[in-house]
This record gives C-alpha cells, sequence and structure tokens, in this order.
C-alpha cells in the first residue's frame, strides 16, 4: 500500500512527517537542478525592488509566475501530498516578505485568517511554505520560529474565543513552559520550509549592513481539500515519541502527535485507543475520563495549555465507549465555561472522531451556543463514512446556517465541506450567496471547493448549479477571497478535476489568477483576470472564448465529460 499512498511526488519519510508533527516544520533542501529558477526569481525579485515585492501583495504570483516551478517539483507535490493528502489547493492568499539592513524584528505571532479568526486544527488543513530564493544567513533576518507550539493557544478574552495571535519578548517563560525555544530557519538558497499553520512565528532583525543583503521571503498558504480518512497512509510503522520526549519531557504532547499521526493515516476513533509502541490504552470509563478532564482544565494560565491539550487527546484515547464520553462531552459543552475549557473538549470530541457525530447532531442547542461544537463536528464528519449520519447532517448544517452568530456560521460553513453526499453543495452555495459576512461566504467557497474535489458534487444538475453560481460570485463579490475560492472552483471543474477513491488526481495547471481587488490587504471592486500557468511549458495560457471559462451560458445539463478547448495566447 505504501506505494500507492502519495501517487503525485516523493511522499514524506516516516521520519520527516514525525518531525513535522512534532515541531510544526521542515525542512525541504534545494533541488541542484533547480538552481536556474531560484536565480532567476531572485534577479526578477531585485529588480522590482523590495517595496513594489511587497505591495504587489497576492499578486505577486502573477508577476513572478517562475514561482509555480518552485512548488511543481516531484519533493514539493510529496511533500504536500503527505501532509494535505491529494488534490490540495494552492490558497489564493500569498506575500513576499522583503527586509532590508535596519529591518527590526517582529513580535512572536501566529498568523490569522486574513484578519479574521477560525479554531484552530491541530491535523493539518492547512499549511504555510515560505520559500528563500537567496542564501539566507543570520544577518540577513531569517525566519525565527518556536518549535512545538502549533498546538498550543493563548488566550485574550471572553471575546476572542480562539484566542489571540502575538506573544511578546517578555513572555519568555510562556515559552520555556511550552517546551520551546527560537530555532532560526538559516538555509541555502532555494530552500522551502513547510509550517504547520499555528506555528508561531516572527521575522527576525536584519542586521547585514549591506545593500545586497535583501531578504526576500514569499510565503504561500495550501489547503487541504479531502478528508483524512480518504487518504492512503502513507506509513505502515509505529511511531516512538520518545526520541522527541529526551529533551523536552516536562512538555509532553505525545497523545497530540500520535493522535495526528493516526489522522495523517486515515484511521477513525477506533484505531486511536493505541500508544505510541502499539499496546492498548488501559481502558476508563467516560465518566471517568471527563471527571479527570475536568479537573486538569480548571486553570487557565497559559503556561498550562500544554496540559489542557495533551489531556484532552488521552482522555479521548482511553474512554472505552466513545460515543458515550462524546455524549458527555457534549452536555458539558451545553454549560457556560470559559475559552480555553472550551477548546478543550472540542479538541477531545475531534479526537473522538466520528464516534461524536451521533451525540453532537442530537444538540442543536449546543451546537448554536458557540463555534467550538460546531468546529468539532467538521472534523468529525470528515471522517465518518455513514451515507446516513451524512444525509442527517446536511439537514442540521443547513439550520446552522441560519445562526446570528458570525462565528458558528463560519465553523459550519467549513462543516458543509465535510460532507460526502448529494445536494451538500447546492446548500453550500445558497450560503454563499446570502451571507453579509465575507468571511463566511469564503468559507462556504471554500466548502464548495472541497465538495468538488472529493467527488460529492458529481450530479450533473447540481455541478450546473455550482458553475453558474460560482462564476457570478467570481465576477461580482466584493469579497477578494470569495472571488479567489470560486476562481479556484470554476478551475477544477474547467478541468474536470475530482478526487478517485484510488487515490489518483489528474496533473492539472496551477491557478494563475491576478486580482483586481486591491494588493491582498486593500480591497477595490473589479473582477479578476484568470490564467493558467503550465510549469512545464513556462508559459501563460488565457482560457479561450470556447472554454466554460468564458461561456456564461453552459448548460446545466452540461456532463464533466465534456473537455473545453484549450487555445490562448
Amino acid at each position: 500500500m505504501e506505494s500507492q499512498a502519495v501517487l503525485d511526488g516523493i511522499p514524506l519519510t516516516q521520519e520527516q512527517t514525525e518531525c513535522f508533527i512534532v515541531n510544526g516544520f521542515l525542512h525541504l533542501p534545494p533541488s541542484p537542478d533547480m538552481s536556474a529558477v531560484h536565480n532567476q526569481i531572485r534577479t526578477r525579485a531585485t529588480e522590482l525592488g523590495a517595496a513594489k515585492c511587497q505591495n504587489l501583495g497576492n499578486n505577486i504570483l502573477p508577476a513572478l509566475p517562475e514561482l509555480t516551478e518552485v512548488f511543481s517539483t516531484e519533493t514539493m507535490r510529496g511533500a504536500l501530498t503527505s501532509l494535505l493528502g491529494p488534490a490540495y489547493a494552492m490558497h489564493p492568499h500569498r506575500f513576499c516578505h522583503a527586509t532590508e539592513d535596519g529591518t527590526a524584528r517582529q513580535t512572536w505571532h501566529r498568523d490569522s485568517f486574513w484578519g479574521h479568526w477560525h479554531a484552530r486544527s491541530h491535523v493539518p488543513y492547512w499549511l504555510m511554505a515560505i520559500y528563500f530564493p537567496q542564501k539566507t544567513v543570520l544577518s540577513m533576518g531569517p525566519t525565527g520560529v518556536l518549535a512545538r507550539t502549533q498546538y498550543l493557544n493563548k488566550d485574550g478574552n471572553q471575546t476572542a474565543p480562539f484566542g489571540v495571535s502575538r506573544l511578546s519578548d517578555k513572555e519568555t517563560d510562556l515559552v520555556t513552559a511550552w517546551g520551546s525555544e527560537e530555532e532560526f530557519l538559516k538555509c541555502e538558497a532555494g530552500s522551502v520550509f513547510l509550517m504547520h499553520y499555528d506555528l508561531w512565528h516572527r521575522g527576525s532583525a536584519n542586521t547585514s549592513n549591506d545593500s545586497h543583503g535583501v531578504r526576500f521571503m514569499f510565503k504561500f498558504q495550501f489547503l487541504r481539500t479531502v478528508s483524512p480518512s480518504l487518504a492512503f497512509p502513507c506509513h505502515a510503522g509505529l511511531s516512538d515519541w520518545g526520541a522527541y520526549l529526551a529533551k523536552r519531557a516536562h512538555c509532553d504532547l505525545s497523545p497530540v502527535w500520535e493522535s495526528v499521526w493516526q489522522s495523517l493515516q486515515g484511521v477513525t476513533s477506533q484505531a486511536v485507543r493505541r500508544t505510541a509502541s502499539g499496546e492498548l490504552v488501559l481502558s476508563q470509563k467516560p465518566e471517568d475520563c471527563l471527571a479527570e478532564l475536568e479537573a486538569g482544565t480548571r486553570s487557565g494560565e497559559a503556561a498550562r495549555e500544554p496540559g489542557r491539550i495533551a489531556l484532552a487527546y488521552s482522555t479521548a484515547a482511553a474512554a472505552y465507549d466513545p460515543g458515550q464520553f462524546a455524549a458527555l462531552l457534549v452536555d458539558w459543552l451545553a454549560q457556560p465555561m470559559e475559552n480555553f475549557r472550551a477548546r478543550a473538549c472540542m479538541y477531545a470530541l475531534r479526537a473522538l472522531g466520528s464516534a461524536a457525530c451521533p451525540p453532537l447532531l442530537d444538540r442543536m442547542d449546543v451546537l448554536q451556543c458557540s463555534a467550538f461544537p460546531a468546529a468539532a463536528l467538521a472534523q468529525c464528519l470528515d471522517v465518518e463514512s455513514d451515507e446516513v449520519i451524512h444525509r442527517r447532517a446536511l439537514g442540521v448544517l443547513s439550520e446552522l446556517m441560519r445562526s446570528e452568530d458570525k462565528n458558528v456560521r463560519q465553523a459550519t460553513a467549513e462543516a458543509l465541506g465535510s460532507l460526502r453526499c448529494n445536494r451538500a453543495a447546492e446548500v453550500a452555495v445558497a450560503s454563499a450567496q446570502c451571507d453579509t459576512d465575507g468571511d463566511v461566504r469564503a468559507s462556504c467557497c471554500y466548502a464548495v471547493l472541497r465538495l468538488v474535489s472529493n467527488g460529492s458534487c458529481k450530479d450533473p444538475d447540481e455541478r450546473g448549479i455550482v458553475w453558474e453560481a460560482m462564476l457570478e460570485m467570481e465576477q461580482r463579490d466584493a469579497d477578494r477571497y470569495v472571488t479567489a475560492y470560486a476562481a479556484e472552483v470554476l478551475h477544477r471543474l474547467d478541468h474536470d478535476m475530482d478526487f478517485a477513491v484510488d487515490g489518483s488526481s489528474a496533473e492539472f495547471p496551477i491557478l494563475v489568477r491576478w486580482c483586481t481587488k486591491g494588493n491582498g490587504w486593500t480591497a477595490r471592486e473589479g473582477t479578476g483576470r484568470v490564467c493558467h500557468f503550465n510549469a512545464n511549458q513556462s508559459k501563460l495560457r488565457l482560457p479561450c472564448r470556447g472554454s466554460r471559462a468564458h461561456n456564461k451560458n453552459w448548460s446545466k445539463s452540461s456532463t464533466t465529460s465534456n473537455k473545453p478547448r484549450r487555445g490562448g495566447r
């Protein structure tokens, strides 16, 4: 089975996968045969200048389309597929961070979702890929990271349910308690670092004292479109987390690591109930697990965050009746509680996987009370194989999209993307068309992208509805990410792209889209110009007028076998 796991590119080794799970980042050294590409990108960036590169914002990709070649190598495709599954997508947000001599270091932070806040996922659903086209030494201000902090939140006030995103240098005691220390991503020209989206990081100071010491770092984001349960496992062996605890035993997150590892291997709740060495976990009564979790999460001190998170996973693994434990957790979530406790509940429910779906779906009152239950349901549905559960969930989620709480609607929109049943895409499209919040509309379009990519939108009539709606939103919506997601959906429909159960997915050109709504930070009205970049041909191609990308009157009854003509300039 291992040879079938990642059919597109060179898969990560077991050691590389474990290293990413534990530390939150992974270095992919440059390939010798790509040196000319890296030199060309560095030369072009230098010609544009640091200020221009940064001001381009999301449009740095169409300005430097050679960047797609960096992410089209077998090494990159295999690494991204190993962590995000087949048919992953390049997110429309990207940025060039260019620093010159005298640039001060940043504050420790974790990225928001373009100014919005979502529940954080321990299983990789989003990744950052940061690329350095030049050799980057310490004086040039390489990115600094706090290894192992991708699982840890810092709470602010009750109005910020998903935590805050800044960490000052005065809080070094917190970093120590989290079992981390700063590591600088020094590297050779052409290096790429894959980072868990939630890893705490910062740009360090540029003290190069050299006019040629400009440090270009291109940040890209990639996202999962296919459920972990549909991906083939990359590795059959068990992981020994003890080796990673030798130096930081006081911060034991091995229950989290084991759960994430198994999720990447496509397992569900029952398989989580074992130790890293393969021994059965000592079973406990669900009520005892709840009592342990309640006692261990009474303190909201930020320094105790690792213990709270580890306990959420260890209790989920120990309960001999996952369904009953999930029901107890849902009952507990019905009570008023602090964000840090609700977050621990969410992670415990996610670790229980499909067993948590029925009790969550039974409690509309709980799903409506905050975003944490809906965010838990989203990932539990993603590993649920029962079609009856999915059809039932569609009705529940449709009702939940009417919530007055924007955070609940956003989490619900992500849950829609986890469904594998007919008409889910129609519900996501309808929600995208009527919601007043741009972030919710964007999340609905991401759900449509997932449904199209995982094969849940095969009905010709439904695909026609999706096509017409996405074309309208791509042309007219005021939110840059709504239009960009819509363009990606159209791109995949245009190339008849969806994931096959056998793990194969056709190679297709990366979408390179010039956004005319601003630089990625400041919005302007307008539409995007869509083009496709084929790394093998090294040129931009515009869809011809005869293709579906330019045909507003494409019939709803058109089938996916109608191949568009691919002319271009």
